[in-house]
């Protein structure tokens, strides 16, 4: 079943702030939200392009990545979601396409 209580979270790279979310659907283990990206976020933008490709190969797509993007971009444990008390929330990789953004919940 889901859950559509809206909540605010803040998107992290290390310590880099990415964005922020304003979530409006939570159901099958996915969050889903609409995405504000920060200035920081044109960094990444080519990253989740070819993330959001990657999704139907992930087998082709990661090794390519890791080479193009480093591994620390690949590793969950270095994206950060954070409520707006600054408690961290979940820690791995969202996928962003568009002005959408998901992650395991």
């Amino acid at each position: 079943m889901a859950n559509s209580q809206s909540k605010i979270y803040l998107l992290f790279f290390k310590e880099k702030l990415i964005g922020s979310t304003n979530t409006a659907l939570n159901g099958l283990g996915w969050i889903s939200g609409f995405f504000d990206p920060a200035p920081r976020f044109s960094e990444f933008r080519d990253f989740f392009n070819e993330l959001d490709d990657s999704e139907d190969n992930p087998e082709f797509y990661m090794p390519r990545m890791e080479r193009k993007y480093g591994k620390a971009i690949l590793d969950p444990g270095n994206w950060t979601l954070k409520d707006m008390q600054g408690r961290k929330v979940n820690s791995n990789i969202p996928y962003i396409s568009g002005e959408m953004i998901s992650w395991r919940g």
